[in-house]
């Protein structure tokens, strides 16, 4: 949305509103329609294909005429134009000669609709212009030969040299009908987002008859619309033209001098002063600062500004403040930003490379007020210091979280081991008694059960081992049990294979003994 719309007398916006609403003002003029379906819609054009008396014949969309089609796998519209192209395929109407999309007459049509969003001006008979902007749709689920470019309108803006008026169409789903409501502020009739379709997936706007010429009665005859419009084809012009309304003089020097990026979009990288007159004054850099100026956009003149801001080259803004403030504020929470600059230029390094050294300092406590340690000689073997040096730290403090569990583990281990120990026929299940045991599990058998070390230390799961009474330190069987459900989550054997009858049989025997067990205890108590 623009931003508010001018303060005009009622006199004013009674003949805005009659222009806008003149009673020949309605559906899609000629020429548009025309524009839409050569150009909009052009993509909108099929040929659907049917049996008659066992002949195939197709129906094309855009001349509207029946064609005999033969059957055939191969198509050139120069020496085959009659032949049959499968479902969804690009071929030729042998009687138009129009690129069209082959479509089975019964096949797919239910939710086949083409739309497209639309902004289109034309001159009124006051001098005055009307931009209007909707969706146009095509909807060929019904019956194809009266398909038709269906208009949903949705803004309508008044342009003349002293007024703009803007009105949105409001659609009444409880109380039936529809009808216009004035805008306080002037809209960009986009589709903003793009619109999802089943068909063409997105919906960008189209924009048509934006020419200098048209708006050379109006107060935005200096506008150069079709210069800012060359530049992108995603272009927000009704905002660019309120914004040119609000300051003509201002946007007319921008475009001139070369910064139509700066002039179209209403939010910038760079910082702009809307209410300046002039472009140096706008975008606080000297005349001599513009003539230097290379790149125009929105990133080469926020570089400019930080370079100037910084005393540095803009080329450097570029190298170290990609990010814009971010970065810089991070450097300048220790140092100046041009001498932080300076150093990585000797360094060759990155600014992220430096601020994620410091990051690494603070863990490590080291003394950033120390030039020597705030700006290392070396900053590449500095930062793989203090990398190396907090991975040790972390492996340190893994061990120590290990051997605190592995020691509280152990306080449980004689329990788990009276409480669920087994043995039947000719295997054997007992816990897993370290974390180094449960590597080897999982080395040996090749799966992931070495993950599961800080669950099972911590109590939160209890991994146990199910071996043959053969071969009691040979990995054959891991069992998973959830102590709180006091249920089997997983058992698993060599590359994750699931259970053999003899362990199902297994598992079954001990799953009994933990159920009996726990009976006769609380029997007992």
């Amino acid at each position: 949305m623009g931003q508010k719309a001018k303060k005009i007398t009622e006199e004013q916006y009674l003949h805005a509103k009659k222009m806008a609403f003149a009673k020949s003002i309605d559906g899609l003029p000629k020429k548009v329609e025309k524009w839409v379906d050569e150009s909009v819609l052009k993509h909108s054009r099929y040929l659907f294909t049917y049996r008659e008396k066992g002949k195939r014949y197709g129906y094309c969309t855009h001349c509207h005429q029946d064609v005999v089609l033969e059957l055939g796998r191969t198509f050139t519209p120069a020496d085959e134009e009659n032949i049959y192209r499968r479902h969804k395929e690009i071929g030729f109407c042998p009687s138009c000669k129009s690129p069209v999309q082959f479509r089975d007459m019964g096949r797919g049509r239910g939710r086949l609709v083409d739309e497209e969003y639309v902004v289109f001006s034309d001159r009124l008979r006051d001098g005055g212009v009307l931009v209007r902007a909707g969706f146009v749709r095509r909807d060929y689920s019904g019956k194809i030969r009266d398909v038709g470019t269906d208009f949903f309108e949705r803004y309508r803006i008044y342009y003349n040299t002293d007024v703009d008026v803007a009105w949105n169409k409001v659609y009444s789903y409880y109380y039936g009908g529809c009808g216009w409501k004035r805008m306080t502020t002037i809209p960009e009739p986009s589709a903003g987002q793009p619109y999802y379709t089943s068909e063409q997936n997105y919906i960008y706007t189209n924009y048509y008859g934006f020419t200098d010429e048209i708006f050379k009665k109006t107060n935005l005859k200096y506008a150069q619309i079709e210069t800012v419009m060359s530049g992108s084809r995603y272009v927000e012009v009704c905002s660019y033209l309120d914004r040119f309304v609000k300051n003509p003089e201002l946007i007319e020097r921008l475009v001139k001098e070369g910064f139509s990026v700066l002039a179209l979009h209403q939010y910038s990288q760079a910082k702009i002063n809307r209410r300046a007159k002039t472009v140096s004054a706008a975008l606080g850099l000297n005349k001599k600062e513009l003539r230097e100026l290379e790149d125009k956009t929105d990133a080469g003149v926020k570089y400019a500004q930080i370079a100037k801001a910084y005393g540095i080259t803009p080329a450097q803004a570029k190298k170290y403040a990609s990010y814009g403030s971010t970065s810089i504020e991070n450097v300048e929470k220790q140092l100046p930003f041009k001498k932080a600059v300076k150093y990585l230029d000797k360094q060759e390094e990155t600014i992220y490379t430096l601020c994620d050294y410091w990051r690494d300092c603070e863990k490590l406590n080291l003394d950033l007020k120390r030039e020597d340690i705030l700006l290392p000689p070396d900053l590449a073997q500095a930062h793989q210091r203090t990398n190396e040096a907090l991975a040790e730290a972390r492996r340190q403090k893994e061990l120590e979280e290990t051997r605190r569990m592995q020691e509280e583990f152990g306080k449980r281990l004689k329990k788990l081991e009276r409480d669920f120990y087994f043995e039947s026929g000719a295997l054997l299940i007992r816990p897993a008694r370290s974390r180094a045991e449960l590597i080897d599990e999982g080395s040996a058998l090749h799966h992931c059960v070495a993950t599961y070390a800080k669950k099972h230390l911590s109590g939160q799961t209890v991994i146990f081992f199910i071996r043959k009474k053969s071969k009691p330190d040979k990995p054959f069987y891991t069992l998973e049990y959830n102590p709180k459900t006091e249920s089997i989550i997983q058992c698993r054997g060599l590359h994750n294979c699931g259970k053999t009858p003899e362990v199902e049989a297994f598992v079954e025997a001990w799953s009994g003994y933990i159920r009996n067990k726990k009976k006769k205890s609380h029997a007992a108590a």
